[in-house]
């Protein structure tokens, strides 16, 4: 009898999670590929059922009939917008692409990854799994703006009020396309590993 190797079954497993996982973060990556080039799933539904009608409308013996027509219909219209319509001749890329380009950047990864309900154990395999050689630190940057709100109020007074109120409530998430100095950067258990006017650290 052969005796069974429990590291090719532990490696075997691992890489069916690396499978899902990958799987799951490019299902991910095509929502915000669509997001950000301003196409919807009500345009992607729609478009495959345009296909499906011309397929149709070209060969009545094409109509579905019971399940098993219906999905093949489907997954026609599916392939052929895939392979040929996309959103005016534009698309994602495939799962092979998206794994040699985005997927290969963490900061990528990291964006999307926080979108997931689940993205703190989907952050911990892609760390873990795909750029263990990384650690994590906080850099906290010093920045200045203005927030500027615009109020409804009868007095300035009122107009300030209002609008202490609305920084306060304001959220301004990662402060995109603002220029900032570093100050401080720390490791994932808060010590500081540099701070202004340290000199820079070596690598």
């Amino acid at each position: 009898m052969k005796k069974e190797n429990r590291s090719d079954g532990v490696k075997s497993t691992l890489e069916a999670e690396k499978s899902v996982f990958e799987k799951k973060c490019y299902e991910a990556y095509k929502l915000r590929w669509m997001i950000a080039h301003g196409d919807t799933l009500k345009e992607l539904f729609n478009t495959i059922g345009d296909i499906v009608a011309e397929s149709v409308e070209d060969n009545a013996m094409n109509a579905a009939t019971d399940e098993n027509s219906t999905k093949a219909l489907m997954n026609e219209a599916h392939d052929a917008f895939i392979m040929d319509t996309g959103f005016d001749g534009s698309l994602w890329v495939c799962l092979d692409e998206f794994l040699q380009a985005e997927f290969q950047d963490p900061g990528y990864m990291m964006g999307l990854i926080e979108l997931m309900d689940d993205h703190e154990e989907m952050w911990k395999f892609y760390r873990e799994h795909y750029i263990p050689e990384k650690q994590e630190y906080y850099v906290t940057m010093k920045v200045e703006g203005r927030f500027i709100v615009k109020v409804l109020a009868e007095t300035v007074t009122e107009a300030k009020e209002l609008a202490v109120n609305e920084y306060t409530d304001a959220d301004f998430g990662k402060l995109e396309d603002i220029d900032g100095d570093c100050i401080i950067v720390e490791d994932v258990h808060g010590n500081f590993l540099w701070e202004t006017g340290d000199p820079d650290p070596e690598e």
